[in-house]
């Protein structure tokens, strides 16, 4: 943990095959259990980092400190993260929303996905959509 968050940190000799490969996205899986997408981070040191929420880590019944088995292949697909249903169905629907979407920038995609997929609420789900709709200008 540093900066107030957790990380899993990748030695150097490990991530500079991942980062040879050009690959920017990653599906990461701990302890053959709980599955994201994430990108490699620099730590500034020669090493690598991934970050980990305390949701993941206590999934797995894991404390700051533990060994985890990480499993680390290319994340294919085409935002870099999987999208919520409604979000697929909209874009889907209206061409120029995806279109206009598709123009973003990947980082701020990304940052829209995880906005939309975190919300507890279909309801709200519903509403982060037609902000993102109306910024957009659809």
């Amino acid at each position: 943990m540093d900066g107030g968050m957790h990380y899993l940190e990748l030695p150097k000799e490990a991530a500079e095959p991942m980062r040879a490969t050009g690959q920017k996205r990653w599906l990461c899986t701990i302890q053959d259990a709980v599955t994201w997408s994430c990108g490699l981070l620099p730590t500034g040191e020669g090493s690598w980092f991934i970050v980990l929420s305390k949701q993941k880590m206590r999934s797995v019944e894991a404390r700051l400190g533990d060994w985890l088995n990480v499993d680390l292949v290319p994340d294919e697909s085409k935002y870099g993260m999987p999208l919520p249903e409604d979000l697929e169905e909209m874009l889907a629907d209206d061409p120029e929303f995806e279109r206009k979407f598709d123009a973003m920038l990947p980082g701020k995609r990304r940052n829209a996905i995880h906005q939309i997929a975190s919300a507890k609420t279909p309801e709200t789900a519903a509403k982060r959509i037609m902000k993102l709709m109306e910024f957009l200008g659809v």
